[in-house]
């Protein structure tokens, strides 16, 4: 019960930060409105759509397969938990 507590209240803070971000973005630019994205969103092409969301799936697919590769390579290198955040430290999505 506590775990679904935290994922939940993280969720949220998540939630959150998201809405700051978009009501900064768009407070901060006179050109830029909510109404004129949700414009811009409905005229997207559903095939770029497709396409950018297979891109960023095959982005983690391959980079997930390349850590479990480099661990696996270095496996009696890697002493402590530490070394592999180490290995990965330049890509915050670890």
């Amino acid at each position: 019960m506590k775990e679904l507590s935290k994922k939940v209240l993280w969720t949220l803070v998540l939630i959150a930060l998201i809405a700051f971000t978009l009501y900064a973005m768009v407070g901060s630019n006179d050109s830029f409105t909510f109404e004129g994205f949700v414009n811009y969103v409905k005229n997207v092409s559903p095939g770029w759509i497709i396409g950018a969301i297979l891109c960023m799936c095959g982005f983690f697919v391959f980079e997930d397969n390349y850590r479990i590769k480099v661990i696996l390579r270095n496996i009696k290198k890697i002493y402590h938990l530490r070394d592999i955040y180490k290995m990965f430290s330049i890509n915050p999505l670890l």
